[in-house]
């Protein structure tokens, strides 16, 4: 038993070895795959890849953004919360630019820890906003002096807004 383990470890656990693709006093085998390999029009698989279109995947990654469904008795209690948080919101706002740690700070100060947002009211696509709340999230942002908020579910990565950039 232990000759059969000592033999599988001195092998290098089962890796595939080309013949004669070990450089004199190289102690590194070549595995004969080298991974997985986008496939680009045009252009020749290289030698040992496994080929994927990288396009299709990208497209297919939205799983990030998918909503967890509240259903309507959810999302009439929380509808509190939307009106709440939009006041606040607004009137901060009026008073100029938001933001996000400014955002993250107001509703905190408000009884709202769980807040994430990003961005700046008066700029391009305003200040995100996502305050999970018992009811759900209250997601969407704040352009200037107006804020355009709604109650939704969480999304598959965790929390109510996907990280800036994504």
């Amino acid at each position: 038993m232990y000759g059969l383990v000592l033999v599988l470890v001195l092998s290098g656990c089962g890796a595939e070895v080309r013949g004669g693709d070990m450089a004199a006093g190289s102690t590194s085998p070549t595995p004969t795959v080298s991974g997985a390999c986008p496939v680009v029009p045009g252009e020749p698989v290289p030698q040992g890849c496994v080929p994927y279109d990288g396009e299709a995947a990208m497209r297919g990654n939205d799983a990030y953004r998918q909503r967890a469904d509240l259903g309507p008795e959810r999302t009439a209690a929380g509808a509190a919360d939307v009106a709440r948080i939009t006041e606040l919101l607004e009137h901060a706002a009026a008073d100029g630019p938001l933001d996000g740690d400014g955002v993250v700070a107001l509703l905190a100060a408000e009884g709202y820890p769980a807040v994430q947002s990003y961005g700046s009211s008066d700029v391009g696509g305003g200040v995100a906003v996502g305050v999970s709340t018992e009811h759900g999230c209250v997601v969407g942002g704040v352009r200037g002096a107006e804020a355009d908020l709604e109650l939704a579910g969480g999304i598959a990565d965790g929390g109510c807004l996907p990280a800036p950039g994504h």
